[in-house]
């Protein structure tokens, strides 16, 4: 947590441009936590999500001058940037389509260590933890769609037979979120005002501004400008 916390700093000390601060907080900072999802299991990370969730928001007030945000607020940060957020990902919920995706994809490697036929009826807590993970993601997903481990293999298989390289296991599993996250923005933001306000943003062109890195002048934003913006 020491290097997190290090690396967080140097991006609200180091890093004059509020500009290339969200750049490097939303392309850098918050994937650093990726592979340790992806290695550990969600049980053992709770702790470690919540403080990874506060740099996070530390480096974002930072950016945008302020002490505090709202939780609605900051739930609809998390979200991406079609879905009128920042791009900031959800941390703890990231944490289960990452640790379900990667035991799935290395099924053959894990069958083989354990000297197993089928891994998924070793009653071992990697096992456990691997079922609760998709339990998780079921009662958030729509429940139409039944996700289940024969399910999630499936399209892990078609993903391989199609070589796909802009569909990944994890990016998919992850989607399947946002239908229990759409109706907790429903909640949050519910007033007529709050309701055009949101659907304005919700546009594959709308955050395109945001991905832009000032390489030149013309993309180059003020702080003061940039802040007033992102505000």
């Amino acid at each position: 947590m020491t290097k997190i916390v290090s690396s967080a700093n140097n991006i609200i000390e180091k890093v004059n441009s509020k500009q290339i601060q969200l750049l490097l907080l939303r392309w850098r900072f918050s994937q650093k936590i990726i592979y340790w999802h992806r290695t550990i299991p969600p049980t053992l990370m709770d702790k470690f999500n919540a403080k990874f969730d506060d740099e996070k928001k530390r480096v974002l007030l930072s950016i945008l001058n302020l002490n505090k945000i709202s939780d609605k607020s900051w739930f609809l940060i998390c979200e991406s940037l079609s879905k009128g957020g920042l791009g900031l990902h959800h941390t703890k919920q990231t944490s289960h389509p990452a640790f379900v995706a990667s035991l799935v994809e290395c099924s053959d490697h894990v069958k083989t260590f354990l000297h197993a036929e089928t891994f998924i009826d070793l009653n071992i807590p990697m096992i456990n933890d691997f079922f609760d993970s998709i339990q998780f993601i079921r009662s958030r997903s729509d429940p139409e769609k039944n996700v289940s481990f024969e399910l999630i293999e499936e399209i892990h298989n078609k993903i391989k037979t199609q070589n796909s390289k802009n569909e990944t296991l994890q990016h998919l599993l992850s989607k399947e979120l946002e239908f229990a996250n759409q109706k907790k923005i429903d909640e949050y933001f519910s007033t007529p005002e709050e309701v055009a306000w949101l659907q304005s943003l919700r546009d594959s062109d709308c955050g395109l501004w945001l991905d832009i890195a000032p390489k030149t002048k013309m993309h180059t934003m003020k702080n003061a400008e940039f802040e007033m913006a992102l505000l």
